[in-house]
């Protein structure tokens, strides 16, 4: 069954991924200035648990739009900080 708690907690952090980060091209400087108001990534022990519980989750589209969200906003990040 589909924890509450966790989609509340998943649907916090992508609101905070979303106000640190913006969209579009810049310099060097720019990203390196975004990288410093961004999040930092997901942990790798984070994403695992994540994973863990979106495989035992019932399936529901809403929950699917949510993981997708949070991948895409935590490649995001890493591709700003540069790790990827």
């Amino acid at each position: 069954m589909r924890s509450a708690q966790m989609t509340l907690a998943i649907a916090a952090a992508l609101a905070m991924s979303l106000a640190g980060c913006a969209s579009g091209s810049g310099t060097a400087a720019d990203r390196t200035a975004l990288a410093g108001l961004c999040p930092a990534p997901t942990p790798p022990d984070r994403l695992r648990a994540i994973a863990d519980y979106l495989e035992r989750a019932q399936p529901d589209p809403g929950l699917d739009v949510l993981a997708t969200e949070w991948e895409r906003l935590d490649d995001g990040v890493r591709i700003l900080r540069g790790e990827e």
